[in-house]
């Protein structure tokens, strides 16, 4: 609109993947919600998708992530990063090796390396849980 960004949501799809979980649904709001704000305020924003630098969209997204649990007690880490629904116990032990692994490219735009941390995807991508990316920024 006007060269600016929007933030749209799709009512049907909302609908079926929230239904009955209102905790779920306010963090998923505030979530996205804060991203907006995060952008009018300081410029950071999660528009570039995959084509942003990592460091930037593990700033984004954990800060994002973070915000929206706080802002709704009593969520849960697990609650604020949705799915996979696992995603905490399966990332918690390889923590460091995960951020080991982006440690080299955090200054690199490359689609196909955030794609396996913030993506979901079947299964794991190279051991990197789907949107594992959401997590290391949360809890370093």
């Amino acid at each position: 609109m006007d060269g600016r960004p929007a933030l749209v949501f799709g009512i049907d799809s909302m609908a079926s993947e929230f239904s009955g979980k209102p905790l779920q649904l306010h963090v998923f709001l505030d979530h996205e919600i804060f991203h907006r704000y995060h952008s009018q305020v300081t410029g950071f924003s999660d528009d570039n998708g995959q084509e942003e630098i990592i460091w930037r969209g593990l700033w984004v997204e954990g800060l994002a992530t973070y915000v929206s649990m706080v802002l709704n007690p009593p969520a849960t880490m697990q609650d604020a990063l949705f799915f996979p629904t696992d995603l905490v116990k399966r990332a918690s032990p390889i923590r460091s090796r995960l951020a080991k692994q982006l440690e080299g490219n955090l200054d690199v735009s490359d689609s196909k390396i955030f794609r396996k941390y913030f993506s979901y995807h079947i299964g794991d991508a190279d051991g990197v849980p789907p949107r594992s990316g959401y997590y290391i920024e949360l809890v370093s």
